[in-house]
């Protein structure tokens, strides 16, 4: 061991928070020594120790990037980090871990999980314990991101973080995933987005770890079994476990080796041990000569599968927290200034897993008051608060081993016989002395939660020992047994049970007390503690982050808004949050008919539900032609014009309809629509993101109309302007190829999503949009046939066939294979890297069609399917044009709900460009660039990628900038609207020439200008409407 005197060894007070984190790998990177205290007072570790610096570091929470864990081989031996745990005289025992280990641990750790750079992690546990520390860890050095959240473990941040694409990793322990599962709704459609997990290495059965592979499907779910002097000694890959090896804790890999004892304890030998402890002052060793470090865990092996039978010494985990019952033992006879007479032993615990029960002898003089109050005392200052809920029980005799050691699992045995005969009796006779219903209620859900008989209706469920977990339990089952939320809740504010029930039958107002009993119930059910006033704030009643978390997420359940609801975290008390509801009831129940109506209004057009009201429009996979139908509908509810165009700024349901009833928050809208009328959306990157692809596809459509009409009028101009086409032949060729890969990109900005949350919502818009193709491919043929009689043409069947077919055609079958492509590319892989698979066999296809060249069939029947496979148009080779938009699409969503920028994407877009170009050049191509009509070559589909990649992303930065220019934002919103009615566009310009031709032949004047102007002004009219609808008026 190198311990020496020449380093600094650093105290940092243990905080979970990103400060923490930096100090500590700052210290690594200097090669010192640092040791955790437990404040900056800890003399006891400062002596021990002979602490140098001490490091208090801040409080901060959140996403930590680019922190880089450093890479300390040449200080392998060194001793980098000295943790602290309990030993079984309950003194202090220093743990000392080398650099090495601490590598070993994070590589072993790395290559099983097989953690790459696209990591973004939730670190569900404290990253000032082993456990989170080593996340950290992992995670940096991999070069991924982790989130340090800010009030703890909260399984509704996380699956709303999920549904934002913002992580795709979780770690937490046992206990805390247990309270995940209680809320397994919260999952459905996104667990599968989440790809790494790891549980820590408390007790789950079987069946808990086969759920949490049911609800993330494609995560790789990693338990991990050790101790803080051999960590994560064994791994369970629990996503490729079948069965009741599910029981076990894995094995050993990597060079670590796991054994069991003659006596059945479990022995360790690996890289990864700690160099030795510091006990008394004094430095041993932990290993044996041959190496094996000797747990006092009792375990087997089958089948190579290491199975964990418990602690030989009978450790308690009480969810996360290991107490020793010999240490305490020990700590509460010598504060009762006895000898003997004190034996702790373990009994299950429904949500903390186990709790400690303390048996005295009965003919000692232990008073059981002084026996529980210093109980209570010496637990806390072992990090658990039992409180009232703490388990006494008298024995005429321990029951011993022939050794004369005391058979703790015996006296466990013995208590749980006993306590089913002690809570019925203890019921019936709170029931007898409480004929108030609810009375009766709280009394047997505390006693039965608490294990407490009798419990009077004056004790408060804190004075009880109530803890916030258990609170946590009694508020749902409160909740179930149909006691009021707002009730409920008074369990924080540590009312009695008889206050409560006062308090609700003096309430004038039925609502608010029944707000004020969901809370109670709540509140109680959380923290068990009974009772509770409502006066009291949570935290004041002992509540830490974790419970408040539980608790909020209920009451968001109980119907409580979340602005609400985060008041808890402000510490205000039940009466406060009942109070800060009861002052907008009036607007809430004006709120609640309009949010309904909205609810369902989107929940019939996206085909999506059930749809929060905190969600935006574009994060449920809305397109603009789809917010355009619900603007409609929703001004038809009564929401104002103004306000429902706060659609397409990416507004949430909440924040539109709360805009429409709150005065100040509409004439808030109203100023800034005087004052910036032709301001984009620059706050909500969705909104801007589908602006940016709208008004892509916008200058496509008018660029493919241009390419159609431009060549001839620039032909009738004077020969001067006779070369302008040539130079112009880039920009016409761009609409086919363009529109494809924009259209694709729309498949992965939109419907992607849409298909994520319910696959069944793709169809009818697929449908929607074939109608309206097939409408246009109609009307189209039917223009061209009757044209041609009219001109005295022969019609005959296979003239009939080719008149409906045109690049709408394609469009046609593509919207049809719509929900059949998400399908298929949401099989397996990543969905963009599926595309990019998708592309590369439609274009293969393609080519090997061409080379079989298929001839044209004179039947009617076959020939629109040959037509679809060989011709300009034809559906393998535009297909994979769509496909790689498709992937760009979606890559550039994902980066925007990530947060992240898309100048690489600008950068990737002029690569693009300039390899297509090359690709001409080495082909002999390049004089084709100038040349129109021309077929499409491999290298059109690179280049008009990057022209759309580039148009994206460039007006993406403008509309989320700060920057405004009234003339050019009016352009980019016509662009937008152009773009929203791109198809209905696109068909009405292939209808112009056929509608000339008809009009010539009836001989009609000026058939061609009198259908161009028909053409724009139908198009001005709809741009004008859906501009009205979107952005209100041009000015």
């Amino acid at each position: 061991m190198n311990f020496s005197a020449d380093r600094e060894i650093l105290g940092i007070v243990s905080r979970s928070s990103i400060s923490y984190v930096k100090g500590v790998f700052s210290a690594f990177s200097k090669g010192s020594v640092v040791v955790n205290l437990r404040d900056e007072n800890d003399r006891e570790r400062c002596d021990m120790l002979g602490i140098s610096q001490i490091l208090t570091p801040e409080d901060d929470t959140g996403w930590v990037s680019d922190l880089n864990y450093p890479n300390m081989q040449e200080r392998s031996q060194d001793i980098a980090q000295v943790l602290f745990t309990s030993g079984t005289e309950g003194k202090p025992k220093a743990i000392l871990l080398s650099y090495g280990a601490l590598a070993n641990t994070t590589e072993r750790l790395t290559s099983i999980m097989a953690i790459d750079s696209s990591i973004r992690e939730y670190i569900g546990v404290p990253v000032n314990y082993s456990f989170g520390f080593g996340r950290c860890r992992v995670v940096s050095q991999a070069g991924g991101k982790f989130y340090i959240p800010p009030n703890g473990f909260n399984p509704s941040e996380i699956a709303e973080m999920l549904q934002r694409d913002k992580i795709n990793a979780i770690s937490a322990v046992p206990t805390l995933w247990r309270i995940l599962l209680q809320s397994q709704e919260l999952f459905l459609g996104i667990g599968e987005k989440v790809l790494w997990i790891e549980i820590g290495s408390q007790y789950m059965s079987r069946a808990e770890k086969e759920q949490l592979k049911a609800l993330f499907p494609k995560a790789r779910i990693i338990q991990h079994y050790g101790l803080t002097e051999a960590s994560r000694s064994s791994f369970l890959k629990i996503h490729e476990t079948e069965g009741e090896e599910l029981e076990s804790v894995g094995k050993a890999y990597d060079g670590v080796e796991v054994a069991v004892g003659g006596n059945g304890q479990i022995r360790i030998r690996g890289p990864h041990l700690a160099s030795g402890q510091i006990k008394d002052t004094l430095e041993q060793r932990l290993v044996d000569d041959d190496g094996w470090f000797t747990t006092s865990d009792q375990g087997r092996i089958e089948n190579g599968y290491i199975y964990y039978e418990g602690r030989a010494d009978d450790l308690i985990n009480c969810g996360g927290v290991k107490l020793f019952p010999e240490a305490l033992e020990q700590d509460i006879l010598t504060e009762l200034q006895a000898r003997r007479g004190i034996a702790i032993s373990k009994i299950p615990d429904s949500l903390r897993g186990e709790q400690p029960l303390v048996s005295y002898l009965s003919d000692t003089n232990i008073d059981v008051e002084q026996l529980r109050e210093v109980s209570n005392r010496v637990m806390l200052k072992h990090g658990f608060n039992a409180g009232k809920t703490l388990k006494i029980m008298p024995c005429k005799s321990f029951p011993m081993t022939d050794t004369g050691k005391i058979q703790r699992k015996k006296l466990s045995e013995q208590y749980q016989s006993n306590e089913s005969l002690s809570t019925k009796s203890a019921n019936t006779e709170a029931k007898q002395a409480s004929p108030d219903s609810i009375a009766d209620k709280l009394v047997d859900i505390w006693e039965n939660v608490l294990k407490i008989s009798p419990i009077s209706l004056n004790d408060s469920f804190f004075d009880l020992g109530g803890d916030s977990l258990s609170a946590i339990t009694v508020t749902m089952k409160m909740e179930k047994a149909g006691i009021p939320k707002d009730i409920c809740r008074k369990i924080f504010e540590g009312l009695t049970i008889a206050q409560i029930c006062q308090h609700f039958k003096s309430t004038q107002s039925p609502l608010l007390a029944n707000k004020i009993s969901q809370l109670i119930a709540i509140w109680e059910d959380v923290l068990k503690i009974h009772p509770i006033s409502m006066n009291d704030s949570f935290f004041d009643l002992g509540g830490d982050s974790l419970s408040a978390i539980s608790v909020t997420m209920r009451m968001e359940k109980a119907g409580i808004p979340k602005e609400v609801c985060r008041k808890i975290f402000e510490g205000l008390s039940i009466a406060q949050i009942v109070s800060n509801m009861d002052q907008s009831s009036d607007a809430s129940n004006a709120l609640t008919e309009k949010t309904k109506q909205l609810v369902q209004i989107w929940e019939e057009t996206l085909k999506i539900n059930p749809i929060s009201i905190h969600d935006s429009f574009f994060e449920l996979g809305g397109d603009s032609l789809s917010a355009i139908t619900v603007t409609m509908k929703m001004e038809k509810a009564g929401i104002p014009k103004d306000i429902c165009r706060r659609i397409f700024e990416g507004h949430s349901i909440n924040d539109i309809v709360r805009s429409s009833d709150e005065p100040a928050a509409a004439s808030t809208i109203a100023l800034r629509s005087e004052q910036e009328p032709n301001t984009p959306s620059r706050k909500i990157p969705l909104a801007a993101g589908s602006q940016a692809l709208n008004m892509v596809r916008g200058l496509l459509v008018l660029l493919n109309v241009t390419a159609h009409w431009m060549p001839g009028i620039i032909d009738r101009l004077p020969a001067v302007f006779a070369h302008f086409n040539k130079y112009l032949a880039p920009l016409y060729s761009s609409g086919t190829p363009g529109f494809a890969m924009v259209f694709g990109a729309g498949i992965g900005f939109f419907f992607f999503p849409r298909y994520q949350k319910n696959p069944q919502s793709v169809t009818p818009v697929a449908f929607r949009n074939a109608i309206l193709l097939g409408s246009g491919i109609t009307v189209y043929a039917a223009l061209k046939i009757i044209s041609n009689l009219a001109e005295g043409a022969d019609i005959d069947g296979l003239v009939v066939s080719n008149a409906f077919w045109s690049v709408l055609t394609y469009y046609f079958f593509a919207v049809l294979s719509l929900p059949i492509w998400l399908r298929a590319l949401t099989w397996k892989l990543n969905f963009s890297y599926s595309c990019l698979i998708a592309a590369l066999l439609f274009y293969t296809t393609h080519l090997v069609i061409d080379a079989i060249q298929i001839s044209p069939s004179n039947n009617p029947l076959i020939q629109p399917f040959i037509l679809l496979l060989t011709a300009k148009y034809n559906y393998f080779e535009m297909s994979a044009g769509v496909m790689l938009g498709a992937a760009v699409g979606n890559w550039i969503r994902n980066t925007i709900v990530r947060e992240g920028s898309l100048k690489l994407f600008g950068m990737a877009g002029l690569l693009l460009i300039g390899l297509a170009v090359i690709l001409s050049y080495e082909q002999g191509q390049f004089s084709f660039w100038f040349i129109w009509p021309k077929g499409m070559f491999l290298w059109t589909w690179p280049f008009y990628l990057g022209v759309v990649i580039i148009g994206i992303t460039g007006v993406y930065r403008y509309a989320t900038s700060q920057h405004t220019h009234g003339w050019f934002d009016t352009f980019i919103k016509v662009l937008v609207v152009v773009g929203v009615l791109a198809f209905p566009i696109f068909i009405a310009h292939e209808l112009v020439m056929p509608l000339k031709d008809l009009l010539t032949a009836m001989r009609v004047p000026g058939a061609f200008p009198l259908t161009i102007i028909l053409f724009f002004t139908a198009v001005a009219y709809m741009v004008k409407r859906l501009y009205q609808v979107q952005f209100g008026s041009i000015s």
